[in-house]
């Protein structure tokens, strides 16, 4: 047969030319599976407008922004926030200039030779060269707001970690950044606000005893040894490692599936050893740090009816009517009792590790017994609570929300850039130069209401055989500024003056207590710095002490004996009331 009739007889039963070849049929969708939906996927899954990542990244450095100011904001009468900020600078001034840690207290008068175990040195000397790159406003940045901020960063980090939704996360880094804000002041304690959430974060979740890699366990004995040598602080640091190291051992014990070198009970416990050893090593009071810091709460424990910090938190909700105390102990109390309701009735709960009930129940019973742990259990139960409801609840307003929370990296990066080109450091403290050490007319010195700034410049140019007693808490702004000249009766450091009993003579001269008036003529001062209203003040007026100089909260009397000698143009008028 010829090709041609080949040809023809496919035409003859239907086949269409290759030109006109029909198109197959559509195939039809198959049918959704089941316990799914045929809904268009979310809106959220196509890029956002250049507009709409704009705007969130405006409101992410706007959030940073106002994080950065909030130690301003909530402490405007008392910009520096502490009494003690003084001695700790001139502590990191003595460490700058004679190149070691002391081992005697050269700054009062009554010390003797009782040992300083000092567990903040390093951090005081940080303190002291930002003091000296950027003035008192330069270190209230560098050592106030930027460890804020990195708290805060590294709090945002731990939220990601624990994949906690936009809306709790913001909720939660708002509810953070409000509440511990009163414990970021000019104080080495900032460090260990900082170190604990990195911490947490190195820890990380705990899911099924994994063992921890050697470049995590590095990092932990890296973040311990410099722990150790910031704060004394690191006591809860150790606590929350070694909670951890618990649980795990407990949960290792009872799986029995691996051999326990291969756990993450291991890794924890090579991990605290290896940093307990090397820090207290390197230490520059070696390992009679450890044991200052473990029996400071008993030595100091005739110092707790006096000293606000170490009050139970009880006492400053009830006695004291602190009302940012009571709102973060009842977020705190809330958030615990949230995270658990919501985890109870989320309907495939992840694995309750026994690490997280622990820390919750050890840090909220510790943050009510002693103010000063608040902050670490914040820092513990909200990220924590945050996880649970957003496996409860999920994330309502996912859509702007999720975006602002992805752009909160870059939003820092932004604030950092600004805060650096315009240089707010310096222009936060125009009035002095940044390297005037011992000053004390900076704005904010003269702008913190609690401090004699006034008595305090009053007796630098006083002559130098002046014998003087002060109150506690005037010696620490009196240590930085009588620093090389005279030394104080008593100032912050109340483990030392525990042990070297200026604090049984200062608790004594304060109430008026048997015995006082003798050694009061013992002590023969000729001028006293004086909390204004104090039972002393009244007796002192009483026996004739005259009137030199005062500040809003402060007095400061002279001998009737010495008052002769003042000159006339250092008589001043009490300041306007």
């Amino acid at each position: 047969m010829t090709r041609c009739s080949l040809a023809c007889n496919n035409r003859l039963v239907g086949d269409p030319p290759e030109e006109l070849e029909a198109e197959p049929p559509p195939l039809e969708p198959a049918p959704p599976a089941a316990g799914t939906s045929d809904a268009p996927p979310a809106q959220d899954s196509a890029p956002p407008s250049r507009s709409a990542s704009a705007l969130a990244l405006i409101l992410a450095s706007v959030v940073w922004v106002l994080a950065g100011g909030l130690p301003w904001l909530q402490c405007a009468e008392m910009p520096v926030g502490s009494h003690d900020a003084g001695w700790h600078l001139a502590t990191g001034r003595l460490i700058y200039e004679t190149g070691t840690v002391p081992q005697r207290d050269p700054f009062c008068s009554t010390s003797g030779d009782t040992d300083w175990v000092n567990l903040n040195y390093l951090a005081e000397l940080g303190t002291y060269l930002v003091y000296l790159g950027g003035g008192l406003g330069g270190a209230l940045a560098g050592t106030v707001a930027l460890p804020f901020l990195l708290t805060l960063l590294l709090f945002t980090a731990q939220l990601r970690q624990r994949e906690v939704q936009p809306m709790w996360g913001l909720l939660a880094l708002a509810a953070i950044a409000w509440l511990v804000t009163p414990w970021f002041q000019l104080r080495p304690r900032v460090c260990s606000y900082v170190l604990a959430p990195l911490l947490l974060l190195l820890l990380g979740p705990d899911k099924n005893n994994e063992a921890l890699s050697w470049r995590r366990i590095a990092a932990l004995v890296a973040l311990f040894v410099a722990w150790c040598q910031l704060h004394g602080g690191f006591i809860y640091g150790f606590a929350i490692l070694g909670i951890d190291f618990l649980a795990s051992s407990i949960q290792a014990y009872r799986a029995q599936d691996r051999p326990f070198v291969r756990t993450r009970a291991f890794g924890l416990g090579f991990a605290g050893l290896a940093g307990l050893l090397l820090g207290f090593a390197l230490h520059a009071h070696g390992f009679d740090a450890l044991f200052h810091a473990l029996s400071y709460t008993i030595n100091v424990g005739s110092m707790l009816p006096h000293i606000l910090e170490l009050m139970p938190t009880y006492v400053w909700v009830f006695e004291r009517r602190s009302a940012p105390i009571a709102v973060a102990v009842g977020v705190l109390l809330v958030a615990v009792a949230a995270g658990f309701l919501a985890r109870r009735k989320t309907a495939e709960p992840e694995p309750l590790r026994l690490r997280d009930p622990l820390l919750l129940a050890f840090f909220t019973f510790l943050a009510l017994r002693y103010v000063r742990a608040l902050p670490f259990a914040l820092l513990i139960a909200l990220p924590w609570s945050a996880a649970q409801l957003s496996r409860r609840f999920g994330s309502p307003s996912a859509g702007f929300l999720s975006l602002a929370w992805r752009r909160l990296g870059a939003g820092l990066v932004v604030f950092a850039l600004l805060w650096g080109v315009l240089r707010l450091p310096r222009r936060l403290d125009p009035e002095v130069s940044p390297r005037t050490p011992g000053d004390v007319l900076s704005p904010f010195w003269r702008a913190s209401r609690g401090l004699p700034v006034r008595c305090a410049s009053w007796l630098q140019s006083a002559p130098q055989n002046l014998r003087f007693y002060n109150y506690y808490h005037s010696g620490g702004l009196l240590t930085w500024a009588l620093y090389g000249q005279r030394r104080v009766f008593i100032d912050g450091r109340g483990d030392l003056h525990n042990y070297s009993g200026a604090w049984t003579a200062h608790v004594m001269f304060s109430n008026i207590e048997p015995g006082w008036e003798q050694s009061w003529q013992r002590l023969a001062p000729h001028v006293a710095l004086l909390l204004r209203g104090c039972k002393l003040q009244g007796a002192l007026e009483e026996r004739g002490w005259k009137f030199v100089t005062d500040d809003p909260d402060w007095v400061l009397l002279a001998d009737p004996r010495f008052y002769p000698q003042i000159p006339a143009h250092m008589r001043q008028s009490p300041v306007p009331r």
